[in-house]
């Protein structure tokens, strides 16, 4: 059995569900002679400190958004953009839902493309921290679009397509003819196309 919930660990909605799924869970569990552990498990970079910190919240009485927000008040757990921030097992003690809560270092994933952005401040820029904007054009046959320095897509036969991009509010979008693609690369990775990695290309394949 499993749960999907829809949820935002920056304004806290959603906890409300996800406190009640475990609440079921925690009554079917009843007679257990110790607290079942909860793992919070995930990929670098994906928001769980966040999410235990926001749940934490949650779960507590202290609601009301006009007077406090939530991370003045439990903070428990260090959040940052840089991967490899819990190196550890954290075992969470505030909380008091009749689980052990366990933070988690995130695991690597190489399709990720943050995992390959070298500049902390590109990587800072690349993890939304706003709602996603989105950005609409037409590509016509023999045209590339890149998405900052990080992803370049070419139309490279076919009728013209139309396309909508949700992208963090820094990366930046660029439309080129598909001759002059890899030469808009080479002389403005870093100014026009924002931001960028110095790995080889031809070394990563995302699938």
């Amino acid at each position: 059995m499993f749960h999907i919930c829809l949820s935002s660990s920056k304004k806290a909605t959603g906890m409300a569900k996800v406190l009640e799924i475990l609440d079921k869970w925690k009554k079917g569990m009843s007679g257990m002679s110790h607290l079942p552990k909860i793992y919070v498990v995930g990929c670098t970079n994906s928001g769980k400190s966040s999410f235990i910190n926001s749940l934490l919240f949650k779960s507590n009485k202290y609601r009301d958004f006009s007077k406090i927000h939530y991370k003045q008040k439990y903070d428990v757990l260090t959040e940052s953009p840089a991967p490899g921030t819990t190196l550890d097992l954290v075992t969470v003690e505030a909380f008091n839902i009749g689980f052990r809560v366990i933070d988690t270092p995130g695991i690597p994933n190489m399709n990720q493309v943050s995992s390959h952005i070298k500049d902390y401040e590109d990587l800072m820029t690349v993890l939304p921290s706003k709602e996603m904007a989105d950005f609409s054009m037409n590509i016509k046959q023999g045209y590339s679009v890149w998405l900052g320095g990080l992803c370049r897509i070419d139309i490279l036969s076919g009728s013209e397509k139309y396309f909508t991009f949700f992208m963090p509010q820094n990366v930046t979008i660029h439309r080129t003819p598909f001759e002059r693609a890899q030469e808009v690369y080479d002389n403005r990775a870093g100014t026009l196309l924002r931001p960028t990695y110095d790995a080889n290309p031809k070394d990563i394949k995302f699938e």
